[in-house]
């Protein structure tokens, strides 16, 4: 008698079993006003908000006052994700560790006509990578900023400037600072003045771009000594002097050594050491052709569009393409 009765109480208290599951389930997900079971929110990625604060302000500074970025982007590094931010968590935490602004991809974040620098930029406190291509035209100059690199001495890696016809004023000592700095990149813009010899403290630097802009000046000789550099490319300026490098460099670096194109540069003569494209200083008394940077070659006439391969070009765009291709091999191979 005992035994069936424990057999008849087993289907019940089975029943019952499920019954919970099920009503636990259904007080876990919701319900909404009609009763029917909705899924549970998952929560926002975890996000301080002064770093938050930090990342619109910077990004509004570039794109204008128009962009609403708390409004479209909630969650900047969780579900609503901005085109041309990256962030790594850390800690449990996110941040923003990459943002690069300019027309690469249809929906890229584009500066605006009168795009400028934000102080809370440099507030972005894991900020790993900083790109700016074809954000300042000619009708809005724009310096880079001389001060507060140092607080992302110990987190950028990558800095690059490209195609920015209206950033013009000096390289600013200050990026000397970037300990952590891998790559930099400032190329085809309008920088004048010389190249900061703070430039020789980046220990972990291995990619130097310096191309096409009016950099003027001697190459200061303890760039050479950048103990992890890989590639350096000084074409396309006004730079004068004597280039004090050794051979062992230039075979070292080879055609990732670049510094044609700068009409009053030399080298002095070595034992098959010699950069491609920059003539071997004669008496030192001999004065340094103009630069074709500033209007005027040596004779006095206007040069023809030169290119920044040292071989005659035939086409600008061509020259282009293959000075990019170079370009890019030179800093997979640096990197």
């Amino acid at each position: 008698m005992g035994r069936a009765r424990g057999g008849r109480l087993l289907p019940v208290l089975a029943a019952l079993f499920v019954a919970l599951l099920l009503i636990s389930g259904c007080a876990a997900e919701g319900e909404d006003e009609e009763g029917s079971p909705v899924p549970a929110e998952e929560p926002e990625a975890p996000m301080e908000d002064k770093e938050k604060a930090a990342l619109y302000a910077a990004i509004g500074s570039f794109v204008g006052k128009a962009w609403n970025g708390s409004g479209l982007f909630p969650d900047p590094c969780g579900q609503t994700p901005i085109q041309g931010v990256s962030c790594d968590l850390f800690n449990g935490v996110w941040y923003p560790t990459v943002v690069s602004i300019g027309p690469v991809l249809d929906n890229s974040l584009q500066c605006a006509p009168d795009a400028r620098f934000s102080p809370q930029l440099f507030d972005l406190r894991r900020l790993k990578s900083l790109t700016f291509y074809a954000c300042f035209p000619a009708a809005n100059p724009t310096t880079i900023p001389a001060a507060s690199w140092d607080k992302l001495s110990g987190t950028l890696e990558t800095l690059e400037f490209r195609s920015n016809p209206g950033l013009s004023g000096a390289i600013p000592a200050s990026l000397g600072r970037l300990a952590s700095l891998r790559s930099l990149v400032l190329v085809d813009n309008n920088l004048t003045g010389a190249i900061p010899e703070s430039m020789a403290a980046m220990p972990r630097l291995r990619f130097l771009a310096l191309d096409h802009n009016r950099l003027s000046g001697t190459v200061p000789a303890k760039l050479a000594a950048l103990p992890s550099i890989g590639a350096m490319y000084l074409n396309g300026n006004n730079l004068t002097g004597a280039l004090e490098f050794s051979a062992r460099f230039y075979q070292r670096m080879g055609s990732r050594f670049a510094s044609w194109d700068n009409p009053g540069l030399c080298t002095a003569e070595t034992a098959g050491g010699a950069p491609t494209g920059v003539a071997v200083c004669k008496d030192a008394q001999d004065p340094p052709r103009v630069g074709v940077r500033d209007g005027m070659d040596g004779g006095g006439r206007r040069p023809e569009a030169s290119s920044s391969l040292p071989a005659s070009s035939s086409s600008s765009a061509m020259v282009a393409v293959l000075w990019w291709s170079v370009l890019a091999q030179g800093m997979a191979m640096a990197l």
